[in-house]
């Protein structure tokens, strides 16, 4: 049917959400290093 199909893009945009939101915590933390070691 069309529901398993809805489910699959609600799935892979959550986890293409939690993908860019864990990329923006290791860039900061990354920043936060840099400006340690300054």
């Amino acid at each position: 049917g069309d529901g398993f199909l809805v489910d699959e893009v609600s799935k892979l945009r959550h986890a293409t959400r939690n993908e860019m939101r864990r990329r923006a915590l290791r860039a900061r933390n990354a920043t936060r290093t840099v400006f340690r070691w300054r």
